[in-house]
């Protein structure tokens, strides 16, 4: 679905098993009682249905999320939002017209602020190490 409207009142899973048991044959009623626990809300699974397959896609398959061949969940916030800038920066760079003023503005923006959370980072890091005994104050 687009980008405009309200956002969608199902979960991903909740769409995923109206889609399975309408491909079993159940009815509309019965999906709505089954999924949402109230025939009520056929209007749901009947907007379900009527959705572009993209706008239906189920969760995310199993297994880590790899972002340039890094399991980025195992990453810190800092860590995650360096690898984006920096994706996002390769895109600016491969586009095939130059980036706007107000583009490269925002992208110096992220780059203040993730270079920010990485000190905030290491700063609690240093903290941590210290209470431990392993670094002197």
């Amino acid at each position: 679905m687009g980008g405009y409207g309200h956002s969608s009142e199902s979960s991903p899973a909740e769409r995923a098993e109206v889609l399975r048991l309408r491909a079993e044959g159940m009815s509309i009623r019965r999906i709505a009682e089954q999924v949402f626990g109230s025939a009520g809300l056929r209007g749901r699974v009947e907007r379900i249905l009527r959705a572009p397959a993209r706008a239906v896609a189920s969760a995310r398959p199993p297994g880590p999320l790899l972002v340039d061949g890094v399991d980025f969940e195992s990453l810190s916030n800092a860590q995650q939002l360096r690898l984006l800038v920096d994706w996002h920066r390769r895109a600016l760079l491969e586009a095939e017209k130059a980036p706007t003023s107000k583009g490269l503005a925002a992208l110096l923006r992220l780059e203040v602020m993730v270079t920010n959370l990485e000190q905030v980072e290491r700063m609690n890091a240093a903290t941590r190490e210290r209470r431990r005994g392993r670094v002197p104050a």
